[in-house]
């Protein structure tokens, strides 16, 4: 079998089989575009992967009498390495990419495991990491969510002290709530105001007339003061499943 360098010069490939026509001085370098062949992608990548080369990317092609296949260049990027680091006999890269290769974002795309960190698939900043002891870590760099054992930590490293929220159905009883605290003292006020103006309206009962009516004051105060509370509250009711920062 006859081995060859070449430089990937068309990727469209129409069957989408991850066929690519390549450039190899010496050998087809005097053929235009549309003259070169279709070359297959190598069987010895993984069953059903696919990964396309870009444009200008140089790969190596096997030739042997009956067929003609190419595979990437077995070169390590050094960011593989720094990732890895110390771990190097307890890593396993399943794929790794610099996304400027595909004309698109900066960055990495990949799929590390080690050691220390078990699977971690990342896209540049934001990544989703499986740890060996089962714990789940989703982090974009600004923002995490954990979930530890059975409770899921929101915005942290699971270090989050106060319960947070979780869904609707808290902040629909709670509303429920502070809509039956807002009737209730509604009519409360409204039959305090009744008695304050009979009493005010017997001359034996006249002096009930000012406590009455500071009473009423005190529960509108109160019911406006537990209102705002449980306005507050509403956005953020609380679960005993997750926690925030």
């Amino acid at each position: 079998m006859k081995k060859l360098i070449g430089k990937v010069i068309a990727n469209d490939d129409p069957t989408r089989h991850g066929r690519c026509k390549i450039e190899c001085r010496g050998w087809n370098d005097g053929l235009s575009t549309d003259e070169q062949e279709w070359i297959e992608q190598s069987s010895t990548l993984q069953l059903n992967g696919l990964t396309i080369p870009a444009i200008g990317q140089w790969v190596e092609i096997a030739l042997s009498q009956n067929s003609l296949s190419w595979q990437f260049l077995d070169l390590k990027d050094q960011a593989l390495i720094d990732i890895i680091g110390d771990e190097y006999l307890q890593s396993q890269s399943v794929f790794m990419r610099n996304l400027s290769e595909l004309n698109s974002d900066q960055g990495l795309l990949g799929m590390i495991w080690t050691e220390s960190k078990g699977l971690e698939i990342f896209k540049s900043d934001s990544k989703i990491q499986l740890n060996k002891d089962g714990d789940v870590i989703l982090d974009n760099s600004k923002r995490q969510i954990s979930i530890v054992d059975d409770i899921i930590y929101l915005g942290g490293n699971a270090s989050a002290k106060e319960w947070g929220a979780l869904g609707e159905t808290n902040s629909e009883a709670l509303q429920i709530l502070a809509d039956n605290h807002d009737e209730l003292s509604t009519a409360i006020t409204a039959g305090l105001s009744s008695i304050s103006a009979i009493a005010k309206a017997n001359p034996y009962t006249l002096a009930l007339g000012a406590p009455i009516d500071l009473l009423i004051q005190t529960i509108d105060a109160l019911a406006i003061a537990q209102k705002t509370r449980i306005d507050l509250k509403i956005p953020t009711t609380i679960s005993k499943v997750v926690k925030t920062d």
